[in-house]
């Protein structure tokens, strides 16, 4: 009896890590999409003013030769 519980434990145990072998790329997908989704924001964010400035995008360019 006790041998044949330690069996179904082990096989619970044994599903129950397979199980989370399955499900960790899952947990682990959304927060690498997260984390790109918040570089491309952060991204997004430091070149919206060069965008809306296109003076100041000139500027900058103008400094990067003048620098060279």
């Amino acid at each position: 009896m006790l041998l044949s519980w330690l069996q179904l434990h082990m096989l619970l145990l044994s599903c129950f890590l397979l199980l989370m072998l399955l499900l960790l790329p899952l947990l682990l997908f959304p927060l690498l999409l997260l984390l790109l989704l918040l570089l491309l924001l952060l991204l997004l964010l430091l070149l919206l003013p060069l965008l809306l400035f296109p003076q100041l995008l000139l500027l900058l360019l103008l400094l990067l030769l003048l620098l060279l």
